[in-house]
C-alpha cells in the first residue's frame, strides 16, 4: 500500500471494490491470528548470523544455545521488527540465520496437535526436536550457504505437527532462514504456535471477501483429519463471493488428495468473472497438489472433474 500525491490510500493497480476489500483485510488480520498458547508471536528467541553455521546438532533438544543472541519476534532486519538482527562486524555473505526457541510440554500424551503460522523471507526449514516438518523456497538438498529459490513475498505459511513429535519437558523449535540473494536488503522471521484454530464466527462474518479467502487457504494447510475443517470448508465453499468459493473448493480438492480421500463434488464457477475465477484457481492449486491429484490411485474421471471445473 501506499499513498498517492492526493493522500488517498492505493495498492499497485488494485482499484475499486477489489482496493476496499484489500483495505478491509488489513484491519481483520488478527482474526486469522493462531492463539499462541506454545509460542506466542512475541516470544524470545535465540539466534546468530555469521559467516560460521552453527554445528549440526543445532536443531536438537540438548544443544547449548547459550552463546547466542537474544530477541523477542518478529526478528529481522530492513523490515518492521522487535528484534533487528545485525551481521558481526567483518562477515560477507552471509545469508542465513538461524533461530532456536525452547518450550516445555507436561503431558505430550495429551497434546493436542500443534498448529503453526510463519512468516519469513526469503525460504526456510523448521524443524521440531531435530526433525524436519516444513520447508519454503529451498531445495531438499540445501546446505546453510544455499539462498532461496527465489526472492519471496512473507504471506503467512501455515503447517499442522504431528504431536507425537513433542516429549515431555524441554521441546525446541528450529528455524534457518536463507535470503535470494548476498545483496538482500531484509529478512523477515516470525512464527506462533498454538493448538486452537481461529475462530471462525467472525470470520465469516467479515467484511472482506479476502479474510474469508485467506481463511479458506489457510485451512488447507493442515491436512489432518479434523471435521470442523471439513465443516468451515463446507460453508465457505457457499459463500456469496466467489473467490472465496473457489478457494474453499480448492482447499477441498488439497485436503481430499493429501488424506487420501475420494475427491468432493464440485461445482462449477458460473460467474461473469469466470475468466478471471479461472486464473485465481490455478494459481492457488500448486504443483504439489496436482501431482498428488494424478497419483496412482485417482481414476481418470476424477481427474476430469478437475479440468472441467477449471475450463468451466
Amino acid at each position: 500500500f501506499f499513498l498517492d500525491r492526493r493522500g488517498r490510500i492505493r495498492h499497485h493497480d488494485v482499484v475499486g471494490e477489489d482496493l476496499e476489500a484489500a483495505v478491509e483485510a488489513l484491519f481483520e488480520e488478527e482474526l486469522l491470528e493462531i492463539h499462541g498458547d506454545i509460542i506466542p508471536r512475541d516470544a524470545e528467541w535465540s539466534y546468530v548470523m555469521n559467516d560460521s553455521p552453527p554445528p549440526p546438532e543445532w536443531t536438537q533438544r540438548d544443544f547449548d544455545d547459550s552463546q547466542w543472541s537474544k530477541g523477542t519476534g518478529p526478528l529481522g532486519y530492513g523490515r518492521d521488527v522487535q528484534t533487528t538482527i545485525k551481521r558481526p562486524a567483518g562477515t560477507t555473505g552471509t545469508i542465513t540465520a538461524h533461530f532456536r526457541h525452547t518450550f516445555d510440554v507436561q503431558d505430550a500424551a495429551g497434546m493436542p496437535r500443534p498448529l503453526l503460522r510463519m512468516r519469513m523471507d526469503d525460504g526456510a526449514v523448521v524443524y521440531l526436536n531435530g526433525t524436519e516438518v516444513f520447508r519454503m523456497n529451498l531445495p531438499d538438498d540445501s546446505q546453510p550457504d544455499t539462498p532461496a529459490i527465489w526472492h519471496a513475498n512473507d504471506f503467512p505459511q501455515y503447517v499442522s505437527v504431528d504431536p507425537q513429535m513433542l516429549v515431555d519437558g524441554r521441546n525446541v523449535i528450529a528455524v534457518e532462514v536463507h535470503q535470494a540473494a548476498e545483496w538482500s536488503a531484509d529478512l523477515l522471521f516470525e512464527l506462533t504456535a498454538g493448538t486452537k484454530l481461529p475462530e471462525a464466527e467472525p470470520i465469516f462474518a467479515a467484511k472482506s471477501r479476502i479474510t474469508r479467502r485467506d481463511f479458506a487457504q489457510m485451512l488447507a494447510k493442515f491436512t489432518h483429519e479434523d471435521p470442523q475443517i471439513d465443516q468451515w470448508l463446507e460453508r465457505l465453499s457457499r459463500d456469496e463471493d466467489p473467490q472465496v468459493r473457489v478457494s474453499a473448493d480448492v482447499s477441498r480438492l488439497v485436503r481430499s488428495a493429501a488424506l487420501n480421500r475420494p475427491l468432493p463434488e464440485l461445482s462449477a464457477p458460473n460467474d461473469t468473472n469466470s475468466r478471471q475465477i479461472r486464473n485465481y484457481m490455478a494459481i492457488f492449486i500448486n504443483q504439489r497438489s496436482l501431482q498428488i491429484l494424478t497419483r496412482p490411485g485417482y481414476i481418470t474421471s476424477d481427474c476430469r472433474r478437475i479440468d472441467d471445473y477449471m475450463v468451466a
